[in-house]
């Protein structure tokens, strides 16, 4: 079976040098809103291939390509048969974009097809949250899939994204494995935006559906997957980063979704049995809400005791504080983030064990708080519950002293994770077909479609 037994052509042909891969899901407004983006660059000298539904609209000044589905084929399996589509149609550049991605800047396109050339590297532009926040305080990054232009000699060199791993891991594996081989070029000067439906844990432990048992076991096999590759190339110090990094998500995983076992059993269960293909259904669990209960002593001292809350800001920001409300202010999130790692950790440590000493009942984050440090939110939650922006009090029901006893407990099973997460990377690198390229390209696609079955 070849890619266009999975991608069937509807619409379009090819007229460029270069495509924008655009997995399309069930978003219509938010291609339409995509397209609009690509309508405003100062260049149309590209492509746009749509992976899955065609938009409602065809905008006549772009050249589009509608591919569909022979069968779902997830996120990954969009991105990377996408790239496996792209190569296979000669296109010189490969351009990946998240849908929910818009290209900010007018000149993003211009920028990247000028800076491939002068490099012949992948050149990725610089990713934020919301473009209209202070750039001077707000986190950029710099992912594949938020426009990234690769060309095709990188794809023939260093292999594509895994597109077996169906939803979520693709990227980062990918990405990790270019850094490697240092043929990733950052180009801060042109802004696309990427808005997130989840932002924090809160967010991504309401919603229902498959995702999050996706990405979390693909986390774990991504980084297996980048060791074992390391470890192929003699490189025996990045081998051991991601072998630690490996067995640092088995322990966060431990922690963050302790309560969740149709979580915690697919992650560990198929992660530690390196089970690249399963496929999983909707998880049922949902975070806790918590019921505090006003305490009434207006008979014995003429007032209600109301539960301590501790509002946590960022900052220079303003608040006003009740009778009852204590604050702890955070630095803002960029200074952490841009810090020496070590002291950026150190720095966090001593907040949150601060937090543990205060007496507060819960936490309450203002809204500059969840937007700069979205990434603390799922370990604040388990130190006590946090009161969210819809108004509800949610928990996950641990506290400083079981967190502490999870630890322990998933340190004296350690031994045996390690053991098992070297056999992994062995396995990996000796049987496996990765990374995936034009010599293993049928094999990959049989073990993908038998899954899909």
């Amino acid at each position: 079976m070849s890619i266009h037994d999975i991608l069937k052509k509807e619409i379009g042909e090819k007229k460029n040098n270069c495509c924008i891969i655009i997995p399309s899901g069930h978003s219509p407004e938010l291609l339409d809103k995509h397209l609009t983006y690509l309508q405003a660059q100062d260049t149309h000298a590209f492509d746009v291939i749509i992976i899955g539904k065609a938009p409602s609209r065809m905008p006549e000044d772009l050249n589009l390509l509608v591919y569909s589905e022979a069968f779902p084929i997830g996120s990954s399996g969009a991105f990377g048969l996408g790239q496996v589509l792209g190569y296979s149609l000669g296109y010189k550049y490969i351009v990946n974009a998240d849908i929910d991605c818009f290209p900010i800047s007018k000149n993003v396109m211009s920028v990247l097809l000028s800076r491939v050339v002068e490099e012949e590297k992948v050149i990725l532009p610089a990713s934020v949250f919301d473009s209209t926040w202070d750039m001077s305080k707000t986190n950029k990054n710099f992912i594949i899939n938020h426009y990234a232009i690769v060309p095709r000699e990188i794809y023939e060199e260093f292999g594509f994204a895994n597109f077996r791993f169906f939803k979520g891991g693709e990227d980062w594996e990918l990405q990790c494995r270019l850094q490697m081989e240092k043929v990733i070029v950052r180009e801060p000067s042109i802004l696309v935006e990427h808005k997130s439906f989840e932002s924090n844990q809160i967010d991504t432990m309401l919603l229902p559906g498959s995702k999050y048992i996706y990405y979390s076991k693909n986390y774990i096999l991504a980084n297996t997957l980048l060791s074992g590759y390391a470890l192929s190339k003699f490189r025996f110090l990045t081998s051991f980063k991601y072998f630690f990094v490996t067995s640092s998500a088995f322990l966060m995983y431990y922690l963050i979704y302790h309560n969740y076992d149709d979580l915690l059993n697919p992650i560990f269960g198929d992660g530690l049995s390196f089970r690249v293909d399963a496929r999983y259904k909707p998880r049922t669990s949902r975070i806790a809400e918590l019921k505090l209960q006003v305490v009434d002593l207006s008979e014995s001292i003429g007032k209600k005791l109301l539960p301590l809350g501790t509002i946590l800001t960022v900052g220079d920001e303003k608040i006003s504080l009740s009778e009852y409300d204590s604050a702890i202010n955070f630095k803002h999130g960029i200074e952490v983030k841009q810090s020496n790692r070590l002291f950026g950790a150190l720095y966090l440590l001593k907040m949150y064990l601060k937090i543990a000493m205060s007496g507060a009942t819960y936490l309450y984050p203002t809204k500059q708080f969840l937007d700069e440090y979205k990434f603390f939110i799922q370990y604040l939650i388990l130190l006590r519950p946090i009161k969210y922006s819809d108004g509800k009090i949610y928990t996950e029901k641990m506290g400083l002293l079981k967190i502490i006893f999870n630890i322990i407990t998933f340190m004296l099973a350690y031994p045996i994770i390690a053991v098992i997460i070297v056999m992994n990377i062995v396995y990996a690198m000796i049987f496996l077909p990765f990374p995936i390229s034009n010599k293993n390209m049928e094999a990959n696609i049989k073990k993908f479609v038998e899954a899909s079955k």
